[in-house]
């Protein structure tokens, strides 16, 4: 899992950097379990994946930080 939020956060961070803003990447979390409510960083903005596979699911979550326009 770290290992594909790695690989997503690199590749956003390419692109966005074209536009002219640069950024830096946190340390990923995993948070594993059965039946988990996560509940998002306050005053920020989170956008959630939902993978579904043959054994189940898995999500993905990911907060930016610090972005101006």
């Amino acid at each position: 899992m770290g290992e594909i939020a790695n690989m997503i956060s690199g590749q956003a961070r390419k692109r966005i950097s074209l536009l002219g803003t640069k950024l830096g990447a946190g340390l990923p979390t995993i948070i594993s379990g059965k039946d988990l409510k996560l509940n998002r960083p306050k005053g920020k903005n989170m956008t959630m994946v939902k993978f579904e596979l043959e054994k189940g699911f898995f999500e993905l979550g990911i907060c930016l930080e610090g972005l101006s326009g």
